[in-house]
């Protein structure tokens, strides 16, 4: 008995220490780290699984971030197909996902470069933060808050800078932009790559050829990893003017940085 008393002090230190401990956060991919880190603040560490250079259609864990995984109190995910390589996760690392596109009925998996679909879905996050760390639910609160703030001024700071385009329609390589398009007014005739991992027919590229000519589409959405020479020279050999955009941003750039830069590269050639 005098052990069992002995040992509750210790037991008691343990837990505090416990829970002074900063939340450990996997995120899949590189704009959502700072969105994470925003609401977590000192609270939370966040660990980007897939590097900013890296494709994440055809990414493969390795032992360093299986570690990440393993020791991670919540990972942040995107869904929807996109982190294809957690299709095998066990129970226990099932039970820890946060999925950003959990509740779209869609099946593209671009949901971050909508900064409204983006927006709608931290509130549930923030929640699932809370009930991890009950003590410091009022500071992820907090932070949310005005994180969220400055998400719709960004929001409607890209709002006001599209309205004034003169062109509205792009083809693109793949289907990144969709839910970019869809909020802010634009139109995606098209991909020359069917989801993410086939490039389309000659038939069907005859047949976006004819919608981009009907359309005045004049403007092609080049993305900087995969074959972005071969890509540009062939967009430019059809005659369109190519842009380069970047959905998943370089390493250690935050989001609201990545969706103005982007923004400010489709103005060159959309106004």
């Amino acid at each position: 008995m005098r052990f069992l008393l002995l040992l509750l002090p210790w037991c008691c230190t343990l837990t505090a220490l416990a829970e002074r401990q900063p939340l450990q956060i996997g995120v899949s991919i590189n704009p959502l780290v700072s969105v994470v880190a925003a609401i977590g603040g000192q609270a939370a560490q966040t660990s980007l699984l897939v590097p900013a250079i890296t494709d994440p259609h055809t990414f493969e864990l390795s032992p360093r971030q299986l570690r990440t995984i393993e020791r991670s109190d919540l990972l942040v995910f995107v869904g929807l197909g996109l982190e294809f390589w957690a299709r095998n996760f066990s129970a226990s690392q099932r039970a820890k996902l946060f999925l950003l596109g959990k509740t779209l009925l869609e099946d593209n998996p671009h949901v971050w470069l909508d900064p409204t679909l983006l927006r709608s879905r931290l509130p549930e996050l923030a929640d699932r933060m809370c009930g991890l760390r009950p003590e410091l639910c009022a500071t992820f609160q907090r932070n949310l808050s005005t994180y969220q703030a400055l998400l719709l001024q960004l929001d409607q700071e890209l709002a006001l800078e599209i309205k004034g385009w003169s062109k509205k329609n792009f083809v693109s390589y793949h289907p990144a932009w969709h839910y970019f398009a869809k909020h802010y007014g634009l139109t995606e005739i098209g991909e020359l790559k069917r989801g993410h991992m086939s490039d389309i027919s000659i038939q069907e590229l005859q047949e976006l050829l004819k919608r981009s000519h009907n359309s005045g589409a004049s403007v092609f959405l080049i993305e900087p990893r995969g074959a972005t020479q071969q890509v540009s020279e062939f967009a430019t050999r059809l005659g369109f003017e190519v842009v380069e955009v970047d959905d998943l941003g370089l390493a250690g750039e935050d989001y609201i940085s990545l969706m103005r830069r982007n923004v400010g590269a489709l103005a060159r050639v959309m106004k």
